[in-house]
């Protein structure tokens, strides 16, 4: 056991050193922000606003095959935003919190984000730790601001709250996490069917738990559809980009585009009197223009927004 917890903590430090380098405005052009497409969270979002599918979206779907046989795969092995949180609980990890007696509620912001998608929102997709992890270096791929820095400051948030209350991102929260422990149970209650094995007695079992999540997002999908506006603001997008109402909600902020045009004419929109598009990214001619054999932007942008 030992053994095996070395390895998981080697493989997950080399992961963590690839997606760090990969975030980091380094000029890695179709390469810039690769690591985001691994996210099976993100990939199902996008693929079921858009249906579509890409090539890269096999990342995704790479892992989320692996996570149905090993359980958290991902958060075991991948994630840098996880190995973050560890090393910060373990400074406190002695600390009695509320926290070890509450639910894990991370499934069932997977399922309530997932089932909105349906609806043409992807409710919580900014809640996934690649996510969180990709756009606290986005700061350093524009003009460095007090706005920008409180603007991605979600992963210093996370450590701080895994300070006071150790694990719990990763245990209780997280909506990746919680889509894995889903493919588990999947996968155990299959083999048990396929074995003719008697079903376990569990007073909590979690399908009731399951099937509201999916109402409350279908239904909040719904009625952000109708009451959402779009912002009335002029302004160039990346080509290519969906219209603002699709644009707004399922742009993740990584700033994969700000950090491969060649020409760094993409910019993060920080327009005070337009929040619904707060931090996506915009198009400014003032130092460059816009190369006509040039897809970048689209190329690496994990959410199929561009």
């Amino acid at each position: 056991r030992m053994k095996n917890s070395l390895k998981s903590e080697t493989v997950r430090n080399a992961f963590s050193i690839a997606a760090l380098t990969l975030a980091l405005p380094l000029g890695l052009k179709v390469m810039s922000g690769i690591f985001v497409w691994s996210s099976p969270f993100i990939m199902l979002n996008s693929i079921i606003i858009l249906k579509s599918f890409v090539l890269l979206n096999l990342l995704g779907i790479t892992v989320l095959i692996v996570s149905i046989f090993k359980n958290r795969f991902f958060c075991r092995y991948m994630c840098p935003v996880g190995l973050c949180c560890d090393k910060i609980s373990g400074f406190n990890r002695n600390r009695i919190s509320f926290h070890k007696k509450m639910p894990s509620v991370g499934p069932l912001l997977a399922i309530i984000s997932l089932s909105a998608a349906f609806a043409g929102i992807p409710l919580l997709i900014l809640l996934d730790p690649l996510a969180i992890f990709h756009g606290t270096f986005a700061i350093l791929s524009d003009e460095l601001s007090f706005v920008t820095v409180i603007s991605f400051s979600g992963l210093a948030v996370l450590l701080a709250v895994n300070y006071f209350f150790p694990d719990i991102w990763c245990s209780r929260l997280c909506p990746l996490g919680g889509m894995q422990d889903i493919l588990t149970d999947i996968r155990r209650r299959t083999d048990r069917l396929i074995h003719r094995m008697p079903p376990v007695s569990d007073p909590y079992s979690p399908a009731r738990r399951y099937f509201i999540a999916s109402g409350i997002g279908i239904i909040s999908g719904i009625t952000i559809n109708k009451l959402y506006k779009p912002s009335r603001t002029d302004y160039f997008r990346p080509p290519a980009s969906l219209k603002p109402s699709s644009f707004n909600t399922l742009c993740i902020r990584c700033g994969n585009c700000i950090k491969s045009c060649p020409t760094k004419i993409i910019t993060h929109h920080t327009d005070y009197g337009d929040l619904i598009s707060w931090m996506t990214p915009e198009v400014t001619f003032v130092n460059g223009y816009c190369l006509e054999t040039c897809n970048l932007c689209s190329t690496v942008c994990p959410t199929g927004s561009i």
